[in-house]
């Protein structure tokens, strides 16, 4: 008898698991995908710029990291475009900077 109410027991978690877990998942995935909204981009005169720390991505949406700026200590890139975006509920400056074949918005 009492094996039937652990084996209906078991076979109910597992299910429920299974029916809990991926709206658990699905949530958290909506919450962490934050979308950035570009507001303005202008050029600007072109400047040497160094960095130390901080991603470079490969557009002023934020969405895919290309280059880490801790890599490249002595790189001299050259900024040309700067981008106000609104991330988070907050502006932020962005700057496109490039160094021979690589590019990108830090």
């Amino acid at each position: 008898m009492n094996f039937k109410r652990y084996a209906a027991l078991a076979s109910l978690g597992l299910t429920l698991s299974g029916v809990v877990s991926p709206l658990l998942v699905s949530t958290t995935a909506s919450a962490s995908t934050k979308k950035v909204r570009v507001i303005s981009v202008t050029k600007v005169t072109k400047a040497i710029y160094h960095g130390q720390k901080g991603n470079i991505y490969s557009s002023d949406k934020l969405t895919k990291k290309r280059y880490h700026m801790k890599s490249y200590p002595h790189t001299n890139w050259h900024a040309t475009k700067q981008a106000i975006v609104k991330k988070h509920g907050r502006k932020v400056s962005l700057t496109y900077i490039t160094a021979g074949k690589k590019k990108g918005w830090i």
